[in-house]
């Protein structure tokens, strides 16, 4: 079977395509590697790459016709990205997949499973966060993701394809470049390597639900095989605060460096914790990577990738 992964060149995408070609399927890379790199992807003959733009039509069923089975990985990340360049969010992220889902109708392709995010949910109203949660996007980027899970879930219906949406909540793991507008790990990695000090905007109290990028993979090949539909909350349903994961970077790192406060940034949420009973049940998902072991191989791969 051959795999088309958009975005595949990111850091969840790179992380995705040496599994697949694991397990015996080709893979056909669709990406701009306008924020992306090339040298993440493995040299195999599985892999066959085609530069282009999931905002370019053509470009989308050029890739589409040639593949079975789609993970919808491209799109512009982060909360505080997204405020910046509101229109280049919903262009990339829900026009490019209105783009694929269309494509994928008129090439009577049957499965796509979609990185969503649980930025969709905004300021949480309980927790631990389920996929019935109310949905109140604090950023362009969460409510872009909000409207091509929408998207997805009714065209999927309209043209029989089989959607899987799985939200992730906060990811990290190897081959996560450095990225100022990007995930907190990179950007405490970074700052600590140099010895220079940690800036946590707020207090520091504010939980995420960190999941490893491995499990993040694993989380997809079990919505393809299942061949999975509806939406998925996709964590490890434990809090850590950025205090915590702050002090879990320098003792991984054995640095001494200090830990700054600045006042808290806007379009990012107070508490986010998920639970995946549903992932749990339809998906027989679990996840393995604990903060501190995850953080540790981070940490010591991280020299040699960014």
């Amino acid at each position: 079977m051959r795999a088309l992964v958009t975005g595949a060149a990111g850091f969840i995408g790179s992380n995705l395509v040496p599994e697949l070609l694991k397990l015996g399927h080709s893979v056909l890379v669709l990406d701009n590697f306008s924020n992306s790199r090339r040298q993440n992807l493995p040299s195999s003959p599985g892999v066959t790459i085609c530069k282009g733009d999931v905002t370019v039509y053509d470009d989308v069923v050029n890739a589409v016709k040639q593949s079975d089975v789609v993970f919808h990985m491209a799109g512009q990340l982060g909360n505080v990205l997204s405020m910046e360049r509101p229109q280049t969010n919903l262009i990339t992220n829900v026009v490019g997949t209105i783009n694929l889902l269309q494509a994928c109708h008129e090439r009577n392709l049957k499965q796509i499973v979609f990185s969503s995010s649980s930025a969709i949910f905004g300021e949480t109203k309980y927790i631990p966060v389920d996929e019935a949660h109310p949905k109140d996007p604090m950023s362009p980027y969460g409510l872009s993701k909000y409207a091509a899970e929408q998207y997805c879930l009714i065209l999927g219906a309209e043209y029989g394809l089989r959607v899987a949406c799985l939200r992730y909540f906060n990811v990290y793991g190897v081959l996560q470049h450095f990225n100022p507008y990007g995930n907190v790990l990179p950007i405490f990695a970074e700052k600590v390597m140099a010895g220079e000090p940690l800036t946590i905007y707020g207090d520091g109290e504010q939980t995420r639900d960190f999941i490893e990028v491995s499990d993040i993979v694993r989380a997809n090949i079990l919505a393809m095989q299942c061949e999975a539909n509806g939406v998925f909350n996709i964590g490890t349903g434990v809090a850590t605060t950025v205090n915590q994961l702050a002090k879990i970077v320098i003792e991984a790192a054995d640095k001494d460096v200090e830990i700054k406060y600045a006042p808290a940034r806007s379009g990012e949420v107070q508490d986010s914790v998920a639970t995946i009973a549903k992932a749990s049940k339809e998906l027989d998902f679990q996840p393995s990577v604990s903060i501190n072991e995850g953080v540790r191989n981070y940490i010591a791969c991280f020299n040699s990738t960014n």
